[in-house]
């Protein structure tokens, strides 16, 4: 072989080994994108399930709970204080989920379906005067992009 024949094959040898590369680290970064996604998965289930544990462990928290149940407006009045930092508490952790929850599905690590089911929790939701408190109180002295998701999905429920 002459030498012009050398460099050819040697060329082509190493395309071919450049494009084997890239198309080994992209399938490492699916793969990545992949464990990525059970990992925030399994975050967001634990911060959910130890949201119900500790209310389970809590008299006052059960009691509050019942309350608001009987009511059926989610309306703290004639709660004891007790009760009611209960409820709010659990409304404080509620929104705290839904906000990772929105930051997920904004950088397309929820599956639309989930979405779908928290879009209609925030419609349920803008029913209960002691979550709504919670949100005004926590949430809406500094606007964000969560805040402005939150204020869609409630303005498309007064346009229906």
């Amino acid at each position: 072989m002459t030498h012009e024949r050398w460099r050819i094959a040697v060329e082509g040898v190493g395309l071919f080994a450049l494009v084997g590369s890239l198309f080994f680290v992209g399938m490492q970064m699916r793969q990545d994108r992949s464990v990525a996604l059970a990992d925030l998965t399994y975050a967001r289930n634990e911060l959910f399930i130890n949201r119900f544990s500790a209310g389970l462990a809590s008299e006052t928290y059960l009691d509050a709970y019942a309350k608001l149940y009987s009511t059926q407006g989610w309306d703290t009045t004639g709660f004891t204080a007790r009760e009611a930092a209960a409820i709010e508490i659990d409304a404080m952790l509620w929104w705290s989920y839904l906000e990772v929850t929105y930051r997920h599905h904004a950088q397309g690590l929820v599956d639309p379906d989930e979405w779908a089911t928290w879009e209609a929790n925030v419609r349920m939701v803008q029913q209960w005067p002691a979550y709504n408190a919670v949100l005004d109180k926590f949430w809406r002295p500094s606007p964000s992009d969560f805040t402005r998701a939150v204020d869609q999905i409630r303005s498309s429920v007064r346009e229906s």
